[in-house]
């Protein structure tokens, strides 16, 4: 098509990419990839400004709906939250939201586009093996909830290129660089699901040069896709599978491109410089600008933006802790180790306590037993933040063991761990780790259960989006203010089509958590894997074994292990791992990591990393403060926490 006004708005860069047009600012945002940067080009001064980022790949920039000067990046495999004026030289701020493909680290991110819902949606690409040549299927499309859930839609792709949603929001455009097609999926907006993939249009069968790149869509519904190597961007219909027009670009190379302008007529192309030969440089003396096109007689629509939770953490105030009245306390010599279940004994027999006040004072005990090894004296001086007046609590406590009994219950076990007591049943659960059993104890009758796992068929969900019954519910079960196990609200899949699972991997069991309303069901975890356990509690082997999801998967990780872990107070799943034993006793350091699960126990969310052994995990009665043990540590760590958004803050008040 000839005659179509063609103006350049922007330097020649190596590859520009990711144009997205702004609406409230009517201003045009790029990235120059690999000069690491984002641009900004006003139509109204015909001016552009810049800033430069990192020092890998920047591959798109997308605004965050509500917030401004905010915008979702990527720079390699990790994604970005930049603040930027969009005049300055040098960024606000520049937050990680978090990395992908940590096992292919050569990988980047490429193009990413927001989905009618403000999710999210980003591909990955192998690394380039030589000029022009990239490793294959080595790329993944994930997408990113408002709660920054990640989840990994397609594997095996190549290069991870132009995407796009139909007018009715059902149908989801995706373009794999070397296969040379725009594919089509159907598009659930509402779960964030594709499936049914299938061929909207065929570069090979119409005969069109070069290679699909990204792409737009305009108001009636068409594609626009940009042809690398092929001088021109291509109009396309994806329900007769052709070809409705074609703008040649003075440029070889046309990565991508976007509607924009007062009422989005005009579309804004960018190109690349990279990979001309020595004619083609003379030939396209514009090559890698950034063009406006007018005139085409069709208009775009306006772009989906970024939508993210804003995370708001409650910060406590400094408390005073009085311990004018505090004593000694005298305890049995064993080895430091030891205290933490007399402190904790005491706590229970002195629930008219605040809990704030309980946790202060199991602290103190701890930290001075540590300090002596022989008696504690537990009084850390006048001033101890985020804790509350204990009153005369300490001074209260006589010498010796202050009457407490103490009774050994169940069996030997070799590592006794997890111990969650099911209020519903008046029963306790723990597991032995190194034997991987799950013990129950009734107490009222003193007797003992176990069953282990291992040799029973174990099996795991493989396939995303499948229905959960009963959808998860909000409704903790606390009832005092002491730290009783919450039952959460787990849902658990549907099982009745085996088909849908696969032998699932073994390994130690460390935690165990009964499911709310799923008599016999349990969350446990085995080795690195999440799993559902369905015991009548009697028999000594499960009815059945169900892996949900895996962490941990990088290869200096894969001989980690899930330790502790609890429910918080809102039902969702928290547990961290911690490295292996090199020999007995010797933990590889910093292994570890502590994470979240969403209600379906599919999405791990990680919180913290660089642990050696993730253990103690308790939340304050208000839904403020998680408490928090990395044992190697010697510390009990206070995190600020959001209950909605099940985000955690470092702050470090409770060292």
């Amino acid at each position: 098509m000839s005659g179509i006004p063609i103006e350049v708005v922007s330097p020649p860069l190596l590859c520009g990419e990711g144009p997205h047009w702004q609406v409230d600012e009517q201003v045009l945002y790029s990235v120059d990839l690999t000069g690491q940067c984002v641009r900004r080009y006003d139509p109204a001064t015909k001016t552009e400004t810049f800033i430069k980022l990192g020092d890998r790949q920047v591959t798109f920039v997308l605004p965050i709906k509500g917030q401004r000067n905010k915008f979702m990046i990527s720079i390699g495999l990790t994604l970005y939250i930049l603040t930027w004026d969009g005049k300055s030289s040098t960024p606000s701020s520049l937050e990680e939201i978090t990395s992908v493909e940590k096992d292919k680290k050569k990988n980047r991110f490429n193009d990413a586009k927001a989905d009618p819902s403000g999710r999210l949606w980003a591909g990955t690409m192998g690394y380039e093996i030589s000029q022009g040549v990239f490793k294959g299927k080595q790329g993944s499309l994930y997408s990113m909830d408002k709660s920054r859930n990640i989840i990994k839609h397609v594997s095996d792709i190549n290069i991870s290129n132009g995407l796009a949603w139909s007018l009715d929001r059902k149908i989801f455009y995706f373009i794999d660089t070397d296969e040379f097609k725009v594919e089509a999926f159907d598009f659930d907006d509402d779960a964030g699901k594709i499936s049914n993939r299938r061929m909207a249009f065929d570069f090979k069968e119409n005969n069109i040069e070069g290679f699909p790149d990204g792409m737009t869509i305009d108001a009636e519904g068409k594609l626009w896709v940009a042809c690398y190597g092929g001088q021109q961007i291509i109009r396309v219909d994806p329900d007769t599978h052709k070809v409705l027009q074609t703008v040649k670009i003075p440029a070889p190379h046309v990565t991508s491109a976007a509607f924009g302008g007062t009422n989005f007529e005009d579309l804004y192309v960018t190109t690349a410089s990279e990979r001309l030969d020595p004619q083609q440089k003379i030939d396209f003396p514009n090559a890698g600008c950034t063009f406006k096109i007018t005139g085409l007689g069709v208009k775009g629509l306006p772009p989906d933006e970024i939508i993210l939770e804003t995370l708001v953490f409650l910060r406590p105030e400094d408390l005073t802790l009085d311990c004018n009245k505090a004593k000694y306390l005298g305890y049995p010599k064993t080895s430091w180790t030891s205290m933490p279940r007399i402190v904790e004994q005491t706590r229970m027999n002195r629930i008219s306590e605040s809990w704030q006040g309980q946790l202060a004072t199991r602290r103190m005990y701890q930290g001075a037993v540590r300090d002596t090894c022989r008696r504690g004296l537990a009084s850390l001086g006048n001033k101890c933040p985020q804790e509350v007046k204990a009153r005369a609590f300490l001074g209260q406590l006589a010498e010796g063991n202050m009457g407490i009994n103490i009774e050994p219950v169940g069996a030997t076990t070799t590592i006794g761990e997890g111990p969650h007591w099911d209020n519903q049943a008046k029963v306790l659960y723990y597991v032995d780790i190194p034997n991987s059993t799950v013990n129950k104890y009734d107490p009222a009758t003193k007797k003992l259960n176990t069953v282990k796992i291992g040799n029973e068929p174990a099996f795991a969900w493989t396939e995303i989006g499948k229905p959960f019954s009963p959808p998860p519910t909000n409704s903790p079960d606390r009832d005092s203010i002491l730290d009783l196990p919450v039952l959460g609200s787990l849902a658990q899949h549907d099982t009745s089509a085996l088909a849908n699972y696969v032998k699932a991997g073994g390994g130690p069991v460390s935690l165990v958590v009964p499911i709310k309303g799923k008599k016999e069901q349990f969350v446990i975890s085995v080795g690195r894997n999440i799993a559902i356990l369905t015991w009548d509690g009697k028999s000594t082997a499960p009815t059945k074994v169900e892996t949900l999801c895996s962490v941990d998967s990088d290869e200096d990780k894969i001989r980690n292990r899930f330790n502790d872990g609890k429910v918080d107070p809102t039902g969702r799943l928290w547990a961290g791992t911690m490295g292996p034993e090199s020999k007995p006793a010797e933990v590889e350091l910093g292994k570890g990591s502590l994470f979240s699960f969403s209600k379906d126990l599919m999405t791990p969310t990680t919180h913290l990393t660089n642990i050696s052994i993730a253990n103690g995990l308790a939340w304050t009665q208000d839904r403020k403060t998680m408490y928090y043990i990395d044992s190697l540590d010697l510390s009990v760590d206070a995190l600020d926490y959001d209950a909605t958004t099940g985000k955690i803050c470092e702050n470090n008040l409770f060292r």
